[in-house]
């Protein structure tokens, strides 16, 4: 007779996260819910096979930031990932066949930390039983809906919290509610964009500091010309063993070959040409938040040409343009990405005409110290090198 259930524990002859790893090599999706997350190394398993992951934790020390931040710039719709405030402290983990339809789950005590998955004594149950699957099923699925999806500015502030937890000047956070008011299919291919911009910033950040000291506080403005140059100057079979890298796998290799053409373009570039971009953008940014608009050429100038011509910009009303500009570059309030969104979709605060390059290159330059900006010629030198 089949054995539906048996005990998940950490002992001399086997550990809970050997455990997980076997039960879920013929899964093809997985649902995490995990109170703390301070060990990734089942999930980087899990996304190198190409498992989809849903994943929920609760915004409480020690879940690592780092690692929140690595799955939110996964690329691809095969990771989610929410969260719930720090009243969320369950410890469950279904796998799933290609339909969704739950084939076990582990239930019990044990954290997605080392000493959870490893050492601590744990006791989790492993079951195949139809109808508990049923319920434990329905209970994520009930969970998943009410928690929000982790968001890069809500996460910049739990970065901070947990930094002064490291350093012991502070309690541990755990009074912190989470914003739901965050759609991730709104900024889908940004998401996708930013994680093939921190490809290659992340290869070349050591030659930054060397060649483009403006940029050391903004290394995404280093590298805004290089699309320019990847687009129209760079050969193709350069670009083609970069894409060879990336089919075989092969990090180290990519990153040889990205820092190999950058340097080979930054050779000729200015060393310190973003600073007078960014003090520009700065002054208009101070100019629209206090409520007075620069021209459309000024605007457009800097995010090159985000609209195609001042034409469509000027489509808007003077108005409209200030209001829809303030409400997407302010601090405070909502996600600023939300804002963006809203900027595309919502009738009350979109600019005709405005297209994501221009919003998101508005944001890039406006706030270059947190995101990248964004607009054709960079997303055309990205898919030239096989990023996107």
């Amino acid at each position: 007779m089949k054995q539906y259930s048996r005990a998940l524990v950490n002992n001399d002859d086997t550990c809970i996260k050997g455990e997980l790893s076997r039960a879920s090599t013929s899964s093809r999706r997985l649902q995490i819910a995990v109170a703390f997350l301070s060990d990734d190394n089942l999930i980087r398993r899990w996304i190198k096979k190409g498992v989809h992951l849903e994943i929920l934790v609760a915004r409480r020390y020690p879940t690592n930031p780092s690692i929140l931040r690595f799955l939110l710039h996964t690329s691809g719709n095969k990771i989610q990932l929410k969260w719930l405030g720090p009243e969320f402290h369950a410890k469950v983990v279904i796998g799933c066949n290609s339909k969704g339809m739950p084939q076990w789950a582990s239930v019990g005590s044990a954290n997605f930390t080392n000493a959870g998955l490893e050492s601590n004594d744990e006791f989790n149950i492993f079951t195949e039983g139809k109808d508990i699957l049923e319920e434990i099923s329905a209970w994520f699925d009930q969970l998943w809906k009410a928690a929000a999806y982790v968001n890069p500015e809500e996460l910049k502030n739990y970065e901070a919290e947990y930094d002064k937890v490291q350093k012991g000047r502070t309690k541990e956070p755990r009074g912190r509610a989470v914003t739901r008011d965050f759609d991730p299919s709104v900024i889908l291919d940004y998401k996708d964009y930013w994680n093939a911009v921190d490809t290659v910033q992340h290869a070349i950040r050591d030659i930054v500091g060397r060649r483009f000291p403006a940029c050391k506080k903004y290394p995404y403005l280093a590298i805004w010309g290089f699309w320019h140059w990847l687009k129209y100057d760079c050969l193709k079979s350069a670009t083609h063993a970069v894409k060879l890298a990336i089919a075989k796998g092969d990090a180290s290799r990519r990153d040889a070959l990205l820092r190999s053409l950058f340097l080979k373009y930054s050779i000729d570039g200015d060393p310190e040409w973003p600073t007078y971009n960014i003090t520009e953008m700065r002054r208009m940014r101070r100019m629209i938040l206090r409520g007075r608009l620069p021209s459309s050429a000024k605007l457009l100038g800097i995010i090159d040409q985000g609209f195609r011509n001042t034409t469509r910009l000027e489509r808007n009303s003077r108005p409209k343009r200030l209001s829809s500009l303030r409400y997407l570059l302010r601090r405070e309030g909502e996600d600023v990405l939300v804002r963006a969104g809203r900027l595309l979709r919502d009738p009350k605060c979109t600019l005709l005409g405005a297209k994501e390059a221009a919003v998101f290159g508005w944001l890039g330059w406006a706030y270059p110290e947190t995101y990248p900006a964004m607009n054709q010629k960079a997303i055309d030198g990205l898919k030239k090198l096989g990023l996107l």
